[in-house]
């Protein structure tokens, strides 16, 4: 099994923020919709805030697969970081793949 995830951002209309999906394969087994963070008065530093909750979202998913989360982590952290600030109209993917612990 290949456990992956994918973050996606969220229409303005449906209220912004970030769209997570979780994969088993190719089928989406889970996921979740984060929302801008409230309190947070820069819209910059609030979709942050919104995709750093859905990547701690999917991180802790994938430890519970037994998946080399933190090797994901690492190699990706910068990458999404970087582009989740610079460009919103573009999905974020995780294309690290991890096998599950038989």
């Amino acid at each position: 099994m290949q456990f992956t995830y994918e973050i996606n951002p969220r229409p303005v209309e449906l209220g912004g923020g970030w769209r997570l999906r979780l994969l088993d394969g190719n089928e989406e087994v889970g996921g979740g919709v984060f929302p801008l963070v409230e309190g947070n008065e820069d819209a910059t530093n609030a979709l942050q805030a919104a995709f750093d909750d859905a990547e701690s979202e999917a991180y802790a998913w994938l430890d519970s697969k037994g998946t080399a989360a933190d090797t994901i982590r690492s190699a990706n952290k910068n990458a999404t970081t970087v582009c989740c600030k610079s460009n919103m109209s573009s999905s974020i993917s995780n294309d690290s793949r991890a096998s599950s612990n038989s």
